[in-house]
């Protein structure tokens, strides 16, 4: 969560750069643009490939979803909020050149550079008074220990099935072992077989 709130900064930064800046009289250098990239760069990586197992570990919170407990629900929470990404993403690239070019027409491109600057910073309080403000530390370590716990129950869950299925059978010592290997659990009752996880005792496979 803290990173989000950085990268909104970072963006900032690099478009008052990218002006260069009239409100904060930065020379009208190419040196400053050509430095505003490579910190774009950093910004999106910090962004764009964390977003999504963040959302969805948020919302595996928010809606108590221990996951692995029911995986057609895991899919249907993945697939809904990969959509909700892919349209926000999408809705940005056709509307952002649209806004841009018309400030850029209107005011210049300057001027355009420190509107879309204070408009990250805009955000960025918006998100830091929403997302635990001062005790966003304290927020995130509840919600780690809030996500850690239903991991926990979904893992039991899945033991608890696994043992339902079949009791004593001669695959008990085997899926132990190789449960241990591949999950460094020796409680985690999943072995990647294939495309499967043997799953229990005996034969019982479930497809992934």
């Amino acid at each position: 969560m803290l990173q989000f709130a950085v990268c909104l900064l970072g963006y900032a930064l690099c478009n008052l750069l990218l002006g260069p800046s009239l409100w904060l009289h930065f020379p009208d250098s190419v040196w400053l643009p050509v430095l505003s990239f490579p910190i774009q760069g950093v910004m999106q990586v910090l962004v764009f490939i964390p977003v999504l197992p963040e959302m969805i570990e948020r919302m595996q919170v928010k809606l108590k979803i221990s996951e692995g407990e029911d995986e057609i629900l895991d899919g249907q929470l993945n697939d809904k909020i990969n959509d909700m990404y892919g349209l926000i993403y999408a809705g940005s690239m056709f509307v952002s050149p649209l806004v841009g070019s018309a400030l850029s027409s209107t005011y210049g491109v300057r001027k355009t550079c420190d509107y879309v600057a204070a408009g990250n910073v805009a955000f960025f309080v918006l998100y830091f008074l929403f997302n635990g403000g001062f005790f966003m530390f304290a927020e995130n370590k509840r919600f780690k220990a809030e996500l850690l716990r239903l991991q926990g129950a979904g893992e039991s869950d899945v033991i608890s099935k696994a043992k339902s299925v079949q009791s004593g059978s001669s695959m008990t010592s085997s899926v132990y072992s190789h449960a241990h290997l591949v999950t460094k659990n020796p409680n985690a009752l999943k072995l990647r077989v294939g495309s499967t996880y043997m799953v229990g005792f005996d034969s019982y496979k479930q497809g992934i």
